[in-house]
């Protein structure tokens, strides 16, 4: 009996009941948690989450969301469940968060040089304010080291870098940056906003830029 599966006490003997066991309990545990993560009184739904635990419990998790949780997934973090701490969970979980606006920062670039080469988008602070005071841009970019002094105009209320590009009577005002003030104003349209940290793709955004909803 021992070297037979079907024998009593044979090795193995109670292992298909337990694997089929757990062949039911994980999709129930999926399903819980998806339910708590749709469930009525979670009025704010968050702009994006993070999957953290062994590789393939979160590829099958995942798997099991519904398209509208699948498409707010930023990304997977490799977690042990039993070594996990908040302040680990919040560590990856911002690793996450990184390395996923760097994606979106890198795509957006990569938007923007095809779209100068179409006359879709202007790079450089210059082009980029005039854009955004004229309410052509469709997403603001805005490389992570940029500043510069400039100017609101009195009566138009645009932002400039040289005096020389307002009209009228009235002088001015100074501010002490331009791009912060460009950031504000991309709020206040409510336009997509993209901080653009890569030497290499910031360098590209050469300080600020835009791709155009219209030319």
């Amino acid at each position: 009996a021992r070297f037979h599966a079907h024998g009593r006490g044979a090795p193995g003997n109670r292992e298909p009941p337990s694997h089929r066991r757990r062949e039911h309990q994980i999709p129930r545990h999926f399903r819980s948690v998806i339910e708590h993560l749709v469930a009525p009184h979670r009025h704010a739904a968050a702009p994006g989450s993070a999957l953290a635990g062994p590789p393939h419990p979160a590829a099958a998790f995942r798997d099991a969301l519904p398209p509208g949780l699948a498409r707010r997934v930023l990304g997977r973090a490799a977690l042990s469940p039993r070594q996990a701490t908040p302040a680990s969970v919040f560590a990856a979980v911002l690793d996450v968060r990184a390395a996923h606006e760097a994606s979106v920062a890198h795509d957006a670039v990569a938007e923007l040089l095809v779209g100068i080469g179409e006359g879709w988008a202007v790079r450089g602070v210059p082009h980029a304010l005039a854009a955004l005071a004229d309410g052509r841009l469709r997403r603001l970019l805005v490389g992570a080291t940029a500043g510069a002094p400039g100017f609101r105009c009195a009566e138009s209320g645009r932002l400039v870098l040289d005096p020389t590009g307002c009209r009228g009577p009235m002088p001015p005002a100074p501010v002490a940056d331009v791009i912060d003030e460009a950031v504000e104003e991309a709020l206040r349209q409510k336009l997509a906003l993209t901080l653009v940290q890569a030497p290499g793709d910031s360098e590209a955004v050469q300080g600020l830029a835009g791709i155009l909803r219209y030319r």
